[in-house]
């Protein structure tokens, strides 16, 4: 009886499924079908059998195995809807992807900084086979197209966008720079080298976010959950430098509580020190809005130091190595500001003036920002959009799913109850203010026109690195008791953000056919 009843739950909970897959499908083939050519509607309907096949497949890996981890799930999924993504999301047309791969490929042939010409405008002198073509243009057929274009270094070209990411350090780009320099001994296309910095961002970003959901002591539901986002999935899986933000976002929070909760660790080693200086030299080195993630170093009790003087030598070193970097490459990269504030059409003097003289009409942009955008940054956040210009939008059950099982995940998760202390709180929620209020600042000087009444160029994306410290927040607050054990919760989170995906994957399909 057992188990005729344990199989009827499978039963009912893959028939579920299936019709909640059918359901999207169908959605799917009633808004497209007056568009789509039979062949492209074969290829649809195949490609939808083929996603839901992996989705169902995987779903019931995932409740049959006992004894799963949260990071063996993702261990399990990620890679495989990461793929999915690389392959159905055509070259170039991830956010700023086009700019990216220019920047990408101007690095990985020794120039570790873009040249501005006579003007003081930025300039990149590229092979005309390397440069992007039009992005809007970009489908499947277009990149089967591009297999035949052959890199030629004697025909150049200065026409090169590159304004978006010349700012950006290389250090952000070190896997895609490595990975091509060394594939470009022996291959001579441009998009199939493209590919291949595609895949080196996500084997360096999988590997530092399966280390993340390993390492961390709590809230590992948490992380898996934030892992199926849709935007971080499009950041980690494109050429997009938001990939690496999100990933060393999530290891370095990891590392630091992994330290400061291990009973078994009785002093920070120099091994752990090394590698905490490193990554707040990479953290801040992301975008200088995320400098003060090193103020998570605080979350290290006293306790962990031999003494006083060993805790301020660290944290001296730690912290000034990486603003000295952080801060020198943005007085070194503030020469190619005036070009991305001319093409946002913005006047930083005027706003820098505005915001000395009369620093209450920020707060007024601020909060006028909050109250005319503040939900769509949080649909945002969880996936109401992707791609360059955000020309994926994705039905409104991705977002508010996703939203809600966040929320759900952090408020009840009983490994968070009662583990940070008052004072680590304190931090947590100071880094999330600094970095939010920074977020702001910097786009009103360098992106929002005078006349504006708000703030410009805010995107949900530039805050899924503060998810993680916010879920746990969350969970170290609440005192909802929670019967749920932590492996169900885990499976399920794994299985509902696995059926995201499908309308994820199609919806880039129909987009791009």
């Amino acid at each position: 009886m057992k188990k005729l009843k344990k199989n009827g739950k499978i039963i009912l909970a893959l028939l579920i499924g299936v019709i909640v897959i059918l359901t999207i499908c169908s959605v799917h083939l009633g808004a497209a079908k007056e568009d789509l050519s039979q062949g492209e509607l074969i290829g649809y309907i195949v490609s939808a059998v083929i996603v839901s096949s992996l989705v169902i497949g995987l779903s019931w890996f995932i409740y049959r195995k006992k004894d799963i981890t949260p990071e063996k799930i993702f261990l399990y999924t990620m890679p495989i809807i990461c793929i999915l993504f690389i392959v159905f999301m055509p070259m170039y047309k991830s956010h700023d992807e086009h700019a990216h791969w220019h920047r990408i490929y101007e690095i990985s042939t020794g120039k570790l900084v873009t040249a501005l010409n006579q003007e003081g405008h930025v300039e990149s002198t590229l092979p005309k086979s390397v440069v992007c073509p039009d992005w809007t243009y970009m489908n499947y057929g277009e990149v089967i197209k591009q297999l035949q274009n052959k890199i030629d270094n004697n025909d150049t070209t200065n026409d090169v966008y590159i304004v978006t990411s010349a700012v950006y350090s290389p250090i952000q780009y070190a896997a895609e720079d490595i990975a091509i320099a060394v594939a470009r001994v022996v291959i001579k296309t441009p998009i199939i080298l493209a590919y291949i910095g595609r895949l080196a961002n996500l084997a360096l970003c999988l590997f530092l976010m399966y280390e993340a959901i390993k390492k961390i002591p709590f809230g590992k539901n948490i992380l898996l959950c934030i892992a199926y986002i849709p935007a971080l999935i499009e950041g980690i899986s494109s050429m997009s430098g938001d990939g690496v933000t999100f990933a060393v976002a999530l290891f370095y929070l990891a590392y630091i509580l992994s330290i400061a909760f291990d009973a078994n660790k009785e002093k920070i080693t120099k091994k752990d020190k090394i590698i905490l200086t490193v990554f707040s030299i990479l953290i801040a080195s992301c975008k200088i809005v995320y400098l003060p993630f090193i103020g998570m170093l605080l979350l290290l009790p006293k306790e962990k130091y031999k003494d006083r003087k060993e805790q301020l030598q660290f944290l001296g070193i730690a912290w000034s190595t990486a603003m000295v970097i952080s801060l020198g490459w943005l007085a070194f990269s503030g020469r190619y500001l005036a070009d991305l504030s001319g093409l946002a059409n913005s006047a930083p003097g005027e706003q820098t003036k505005k915001l000395i003289t009369n620093p209450f009409s920020f707060v007024q942009s601020f909060f006028y920002n909050l109250e005319l955008n503040g939900g769509n940054y949080l649909t945002q956040i969880f996936g109401s959009s992707i791609g360059w210009f955000e020309f994926v939008k994705l039905v409104s059950i991705v977002p508010y799913t996703l939203m809600f099982l966040f929320v759900f995940v952090s408020v009840m998760d009983k490994s968070c109850k009662g583990k940070l202390s008052f004072f680590q709180k304190v931090i947590l929620l100071l880094v999330i203010g600094a970095i939010l209020a920074l977020t702001f600042l910097s786009l009103y000087i360098q992106w929002t026109k005078p006349e504006s009444q708000g703030i410009d160029g805010i995107q949900g994306r530039y805050f899924i690195p503060l998810l993680p410290a916010l879920g746990l927040l969350l969970g170290s607050c609440q005192k909802i008791k929670a019967d749920y054990a932590e492996q169900s919760v885990a499976k399920g989170i794994g299985m509902i953000g696995l059926m995201v995906q499908l309308q994820f994957i199609l919806t880039i399909y129909i987009d791009n056919i």
